[in-house]
């Protein structure tokens, strides 16, 4: 997953009349709302929203606080009239169906939010319809996510039912992972992004759907429908995440077979969908047909020329965790080695393909991938720069990027030196191994999209209890102790 540079300032993106509004010293920020919203309510503030509100913050985040429909109340009154709030996040808060229909009632007030992350709040698909007047009337709304909200197909019908009506829409990313969306919800977003672009409506570019239930057939429905040159008017998909949809070989041979000719996108990711060797053979022979008007064809075991290609500007392709195998490497090796000298593709990413790290073929897949590219380095390593045209995104890039950061700083910051330990025999105490690996920013990267709470690395639960990290703490210090009994 690659990372994009964090913007200059909280309001670089934005348009000048954004800016003069934020130069000012008497907006609006909902402060006096919020608090008196709680008081009728009887609710007890957030601290973290009410600091947010009274500095006047361009964002804030508050995920983990449980303010729940009630809480929403008043986090709705204060965005109604809020006039500095650029980004906020609202991350499992547990704001279910009426949370969150209350907070898509300020989106029509609210005249300066830009992206709203509403990730793991329970919404469902009857939350969606009043979401989706919400997104429909808010004209300055750029980005939402709506990840792991249990949407389902009924969901994405729901929230996209007002574009099929010819309503505008100002969303250029959408991040709807993590949903249950099947073959059944792809052909609804299809449909809804076909009709005819409404007054005032832009093209969506970021499209978020990893984790749902895809397969192929969704696949399909996806490429023909949204990355065809002729295909949606209210599209023009720059960024596509089909990661863990389960979409094997026949998901990858159609998506090459559009690859060649889809004339805006830039970056595809497919990690861990069961790809086999047949489809990085079908993907080799689209690789090799980007940047010209001829190109290269699967067969047998290699590559052919065919005719076709021409408008690609694909950049970016993540291939990682896929059954690859080396036969995949090769052909796609192969493929990368046959395409035009104008071929637009800057970096391939093939982590966990089922070949070592030492493998050759790796080596020969770099060096034809940096041919391309001018760069070097290992065209699998995570801290490659991003493409120029990724600094145009707006705010929505670094919306996950800034705590992200804040992340591994803290776990790249170097250690407490230790305080010496007294013996029973009064000599210095054991030395520790101090081998434990450490992130690094040149090998490790991270993904813009990838939510920042622990809820994976906790089995979901999204909390860690003290309880059990003691006992775990525990548990260690008792497995260390029997190895220095038994070393002794």
């Amino acid at each position: 997953m690659f990372t994009p540079r964090a913007c200059s300032s909280p309001t670089s993106g934005f348009s000048s009349d954004d800016d003069q509004a934020h130069a000012g010293v008497q907006l609006a920020t909902g402060a006096e709302e919020y608090m008196r919203t709680c008081s009728v309510l009887q609710i007890t503030p957030c601290g973290r929203w009410h600091r947010a509100l009274t500095g006047a913050l361009a964002e804030c985040a508050i995920p983990h606080y449980g303010i729940g429909p009630r809480g929403a109340v008043a986090v709705g009154a204060s965005l109604n009239v809020n006039e500095v709030l650029l980004e906020v996040t609202l991350s499992d808060n547990r704001l279910g169906a009426e949370g969150a229909g209350v907070v898509a009632s300020a989106l029509l007030c609210n005249s300066t939010l830009r992206v709203l992350t509403l990730d793991q709040n329970a919404i469902g698909s009857e939350g969606c319809e009043a979401l989706a007047r919400g997104i429909t009337g808010s004209s300055r709304l750029l980005a939402l996510s709506l990840a792991a909200n249990g949407l389902g197909d009924d969901g994405v019908r729901a929230l996209l039912a007002p574009l099929c009506e010819g309503a505008p829409l100002s969303l250029r990313s959408l991040n709807l992972s993590e949903n249950g969306i099947t073959p059944v919800g792809a052909r609804e977003l299809v449909r809804a992004l076909h009709d005819e672009a409404a007054e005032g409506s832009v093209l969506l570019q970021t499209l978020d759907l990893r984790w749902n239930q895809l397969g192929a057939v969704g696949t399909a429905a996806l490429a023909h429908g949204l990355l065809a040159p002729t295909s949606a008017p209210r599209a023009s998909i720059e960024e596509l995440a089909l990661s863990w949809n389960a979409i094997g070989d026949e998901g990858a041979r159609h998506l090459a077979a559009v690859l060649p000719r889809a004339p805006t996108l830039r970056a595809l990711w497919l990690e861990n969908n069961g790809i086999g060797a047949p489809g990085a053979l079908a993907l080799a022979a689209a690789l090799a047909t980007l940047g010209g008007a001829g190109g290269e064809r699967a067969a047998g075991g290699g590559v052919e020329a065919v005719g076709g290609g021409g408008c690609a500007r694909l950049e970016l392709l993540s291939l990682c965790v896929n059954p690859i195998g080396r036969q995949g490497l090769r052909v796609l090796a192969e493929g990368v080695e046959a395409a035009q000298p104008a071929c637009p593709l800057r970096e391939l990413r093939s982590d966990g393909c089922g070949v070592l790290a030492d493998e050759p073929l790796l080596a020969r897949l770099d060096a034809a991938v940096h041919a391309l590219s001018g760069q070097t380095g290992a065209t699998g390593a995570r801290g490659q720069p991003p493409p120029a045209w990724l600094e145009e995104q707006l705010c929505v890039l670094r919306l996950k990027a800034a705590p992200t950061r804040a992340l591994k700083a803290t776990a790249n910051a170097a250690p407490r030196a230790a305080q010496p330990r007294a013996t029973r025999g009064g000599g210095a105490p054991p030395a520790r191994r101090t081998s434990r690996p450490q992130p690094s920013d040149g090998a490790e990267g991270w993904d813009w999209r990838a939510r920042t709470d622990t809820t994976r690395s906790l089995g979901g639960s999204g909390h860690a209890s003290s309880s059990a990290l003691a006992r775990a703490g525990l548990l260690v210090g008792a497995q260390r102790g029997f190895k220095a009994k038994a070393a002794a």
